[in-house]
């Protein structure tokens, strides 16, 4: 499946979320995903468009870590988010380090579900990806996490991720008292490297 086929097969579902970015000073964002509605000085890319935007020429740049590899002329001043798909597990710290080796700037990871919907979003500490509750809940049971989306103003279901995680209550030093998850990782990639 091409990168464009993957762009329009994941048509979000649920309301834009407005994108909040960490540095208030980029003023030329680059977002690869339909999922947001944007600011000032954002814009939408699809992701095959590479000479678009390096005519754009971000200050940072938003998206899927596989997508975001594609680009090697690109010399963002800010950041990179990168939006991780719950289905997958988050980002692994071998592609955040490749993303700081490609880019050299800060890497922050947006969790988000196969919907296109940011649960939780990595602040400047790194110590986890904060839980976003006007969106969603996390709770562990029988150590899987457990994902509630509270979707305009109800509670939905309580479903399995298949991910095991440790959830942070414990003081940030970014200031925020939400709770974090952090140590995300496949059930079965724990299972395994347990018996190895």
């Amino acid at each position: 499946m091409t990168l464009l086929a993957t762009w329009r097969g994941r048509l979000s579902p649920v309301p834009a979320q407005q994108l909040n970015f960490p540095f208030s000073a980029a003023e030329r964002i680059a977002v690869l995903s339909d999922s947001f509605q944007l600011p000032k000085g954002a814009k939408s890319f699809l992701p095959d468009d590479h000479a678009g935007i390096i005519v754009f020429q971000p200050q940072a740049l938003v998206g899927p870590a596989d997508v975001l590899l594609t680009f090697k002329d690109l010399s963002p001043e800010f950041a990179v988010v990168v939006l991780s798909n719950i289905e997958d597990g988050g980002l692994s710290p071998r592609v955040r380090n490749l993303l700081w080796e490609r880019f050299g700037v800060p890497v922050f990871e947006w969790l988000q579900t196969p919907a296109g919907l940011v649960i939780a979003r990595e602040c400047e500490a790194h110590d986890g990806l904060h839980v976003d509750s006007e969106v969603a809940s996390l709770a562990l049971h029988n150590r899987e996490l457990m994902l509630t989306l509270h979707m305009r103003g109800k509670m939905g279901s309580c479903k399995p991720t298949g991910l095991t995680g440790e959830l942070v209550t414990a003081h940030c030093e970014c200031e925020l008292e939400t709770m974090r998850v952090r140590d995300l990782r496949s059930l079965a990639m724990r299972a395994s490297a347990a018996a190895a």
